[in-house]
């Protein structure tokens, strides 16, 4: 993150980051991961215009010397360049907001937008390396071999973990609050199963839908899955109504939370119920024909139905970046085909797979299954969204490997055959 400061202030663009030395092309590529989502964060958060409503804003313009850009992520780029800006609706986005107070806070202590929004994503970079520290020492508990316990940490500690942890849009610990806040209470709590647990994991859903609708509905296939692990002693029925009761009590919360942003802007109740509903369904079959005022119009009714399914599951990797940066191919000396193989390898499904097979001796357990079946209805339902913006969405696959993996070779799930 600091090789990432140290570029946003040398360079302006990506230009020529290929003949860089590895030093500053690490920085470049770090202040440039997802710049494009961020700066609706950094829109609203390092604007020095007050602004009446809630929510992200969406750039109609950012201009240097009369050229289109993409602004470079840590930096303040409202001081040269001429901004043109309109509300984005389609999350609720609240998460700018708190960005923008907590920027505005740090000016009245004297501090310049620009330190205000670097201490932000330190915090930010902080609060995941707790939640890595929590995903190791979880699975320190569950995995008692240490073949599968080395195997379990290796994924965890992933190259996406590390770059989106230097990412507010994307941040892993924000995405996915829900399993973050568990496993931060039952750490607290030392490991004390009640009500509290489920509060928590409540306060966590509700603050990972600031960050889109989309990784939410993954990350609820992906928290069933934690919850049958962590909640093991009950029945199956039992966790199915805690996670039901979390997952319609999250919704409502982030939907009113939503509506509240939408209504601030739009000032209309019936606009805003059209743009909800406009943007629920956008990116699946019932996508609507009429985009109402305010909608972000993206959304792709003309795919198969299983296409995103297909791409986040078989055609990319959970490790690496996709698509991978033909700069860092090329200094890495990596052959189409070799990256190729790698990307398919290491794919969701393949891993999966890898995962059944290993396991098949002591996985006597089908429950998990129905993570991985909600898992696929997910890529389904927002299934636009997941075949035109993959690059997002590899964690969502790398969280449910992680959960698997620890499902399938969990302590005491090995059993002994008497007739052997």
């Amino acid at each position: 993150m600091i090789l990432g400061l140290s570029a946003s202030s040398t360079y302006q663009t990506l230009d020529g980051a290929e003949r860089l030395s590895l030093t500053k092309f690490i920085g470049l590529s770090t202040s440039a991961w997802h710049q494009e989502l961020e700066v609706f964060y950094t829109l609203k958060a390092l604007s020095p215009n007050e602004s009446t409503s809630l929510g992200l804003r969406e750039p109609a313009g950012i201009k240097r010397n009369l050229v289109e850009f993409i602004p470079l992520r840590f930096s303040n780029y409202f001081n040269d360049v001429s901004v043109s800006d309109r509300p984005y609706l389609s999350s609720p986005g609240i998460f700018a907001d708190i960005g923008k107070g907590t920027i505005n806070f740090f000016e009245l202590l004297g501090f310049s937008k620009l330190f205000g929004l670097m201490a932000i994503y330190f915090a930010n970079a902080l609060l995941n390396g707790f939640f890595v520290y929590l995903l190791l020492l979880f699975g320190k508990e569950h995995l008692s071999k240490k073949l599968t316990l080395s195997l379990y940490r290796v994924t965890v500690v992933s190259p996406w973990i590390i770059l989106d942890s230097t990412s507010i849009m994307l941040s892993p610990a924000i995405r996915f609050g829900g399993i973050f806040t568990l496993l931060a209470y039952m750490y607290y709590s030392r490991n004390k199963k009640n009500s509290h647990a489920y509060i928590c994991t409540l306060i966590g859903l509700v603050f990972s839908t600031f960050n889109g609708f989309e990784f939410f509905f993954f990350q609820l296939s992906i928290l069933l899955v934690f919850f049958l692990l962590v909640f093991s002693e009950l029945s199956l029925w039992k966790v199915l109504k805690s996670w039901i009761f979390l997952t319609i009590s999250s919704w409502l919360v982030s939907i009113l939370l939503w509506t509240l942003t939408i209504y601030s802007n739009l000032k209309s109740i019936s606009d805003s119920i059209s743009l909800i509903i406009y943007t629920i369904f956008k990116h699946s079959l019932f996508r609507a024909d009429s985009t109402p005022v305010g909608a972000v119009t993206s959304g792709d009714t003309s795919l198969g139905l299983l296409s995103g399914l297909r791409k986040l599951s078989l055609e990319m990797s959970i490790f690496i970046p996709y698509p991978f940066p033909q700069t860092l191919q090329s200094k890495l000396g990596l052959s189409d085909e070799i990256l190729a193989f790698f990307k398919i390898s290491t794919s969701m499904a393949v891993l999966l797979m890898l995962i059944f097979v290993a396991s098949q001796r002591y996985f006597r357990d089908g429950r998990v299954f129905l993570g991985i079946l909600l898992w696929c209805f997910s890529a389904i339902a927002v299934n636009s969204y997941a075949f035109n913006h993959p690059h997002y969405l590899p964690p969502v696959g790398l969280f449910l490997v992680i959960s698997i993996f620890l499902y399938s070779f969990r302590k005491g799930s090995v059993s002994v055959n008497p007739d052997r």
